[in-house]
């Protein structure tokens, strides 16, 4: 969640003009900043990562801090999806007594 709100802030202090680039960014990372407050799980946020990570694809500029903060919200994300697999896979398997 520091992570989301730190990107939130970077963005913010751009001060992007509505329908910018940045702006769009804006409002997705506030949008999954609301649902990531409210989650216990990133399975409940997956949807808003994945838009997130939709419009890193498309923007034209790579190379911006908000394109890096991006990428480095998508990784984290995907991380700690995997350790949900498995840790929910590990008490599948096992046995009961």
């Amino acid at each position: 969640m520091q992570l989301i709100a730190e990107a939130v802030l970077e963005v913010r202090a751009m001060e992007p003009k509505q329908g910018t680039e940045a702006w769009y960014v804006l409002q997705q990372l506030e949008h999954l900043a609301e649902n990531a407050s409210s989650s216990s799980s990133a399975r409940e946020v997956a949807n808003s990562t994945r838009a997130l990570g939709r419009l890193w694809i498309d923007l034209a500029d790579e190379k911006s801090l908000y394109a890096q903060r991006i990428s480095e919200i998508v990784r984290v994300h995907q991380n700690l999806l995997r350790a949900e697999r498995r840790s929910r896979s590990n008490k599948t398997m096992e046995p009961t007594r």
